[in-house]
């Protein structure tokens, strides 16, 4: 009797192993997703599609980051501004666009160059090649793009030693001086 108890149970083991393992074979890897299509929701109407694109372009990372190079050339303000938003949220992932952000400092339309100098800030170190379009950009016309592009050279660190000068002639102005200072500080190394 005990014998035939073991016995099923290690049938009953080995069929619930086998349907796992069946289980196992039928699964498919979800396919790739279509960073282009999920680019092109930047620019639908509804901003909740826009949102759900841009969520999921961060969270692809580095995969998402040649698409939104391109993306940051667009036509439209607002997909270049959302391209910028979107790698400003990837942080140091988003270090493969820095070269275009730097461009993008320089864009007509404002929020986008603000978005620009968020995600160079949020790069840190390794947007050290944008040290010159920043140091450019602490007189934007736009004081939100100022104080972006001085606290982007803080967070940078020593490799900003080339916009000292800059930051140094943004000190007169009250809305910068307290981030100026800070910057300069890092940058010192004080």
């Amino acid at each position: 009797m005990a014998t035939q108890a073991r016995a099923r149970r290690s049938l009953c083991v080995l069929i619930a192993g086998l349907a796992v393992a069946l289980g196992a074979c039928g699964k498919k890897e979800p396919p790739p997703p279509d960073i282009p299509a999920l680019v092109a929701k930047l620019r639908d109407a509804d901003a909740n599609v826009r949102g759900q694109a841009g969520g999921t372009l961060r969270d692809l990372g580095e995969a998402a980051v040649p698409e939104l190079i391109v993306a940051l050339s667009d036509p439209d303000d607002q997909v270049r501004e959302r391209a910028a938003t979107v790698l400003w949220t990837m942080g140091p992932r988003a270090q493969g666009a820095v070269a275009a952000l730097a461009t993008s400092l320089g864009d007509s339309f404002s929020p986008t160059r603000q978005a620009a100098a968020m995600a160079l800030e949020t790069i840190g170190p390794a947007a050290r090649d944008a040290v010159p379009a920043l140091a450019k950009a602490v007189h934007d016309p736009e004081p939100a793009v100022r104080v972006r592009a001085v606290n982007a050279l803080g967070k940078i660190g020593p490799d900003a030693r080339a916009a000292i000068p800059a930051l140094q002639s943004v000190l007169k102005d009250e809305a910068l001086r307290e981030a100026a200072e800070q910057a300069l500080r890092t940058i010192q190394g004080h």
